[in-house]
């Protein structure tokens, strides 16, 4: 997903083709993760959320989440208020001083 947001970022900009070439640099440095075994987690999430009347969240976003909490990992993001609701998903903020020694 974070992948596709930077192709749709690269498409949407003024250098599209340097743009696109950054992504697929990117896109070439790690490794994917498959997003099947997310979702239903993601299904789940956009159910209860909805069902609780919780702060909108947009697709991608949650699939994003799901993803996280399916393989274990923390999501790192400065926009948290779209994950906050999202059931035992492990997240962080970086940019915040409690997460940055630099800061």
């Amino acid at each position: 997903m974070t992948l596709a947001e930077l192709y749709f970022g690269a498409y949407k900009s003024v250098y599209v083709e340097a743009n696109l070439l950054q992504a697929d640099e990117l896109h070439d440095s790690f490794n994917v993760l498959p997003i099947s075994r997310a979702l239903k987690k993601f299904g789940y999430e956009r159910a209860r959320i909805d069902r609780k009347r919780l702060r909108d969240v947009k697709s991608e976003d949650l699939l994003i989440g799901a993803t996280a909490i399916v393989y274990e990992m923390t999501l790192v993001s400065q926009n948290t208020k779209d994950f906050i609701n999202m059931e035992n998903l492990k997240l962080e903020d970086w940019t915040k001083p409690r997460h940055n020694e630099f800061l």
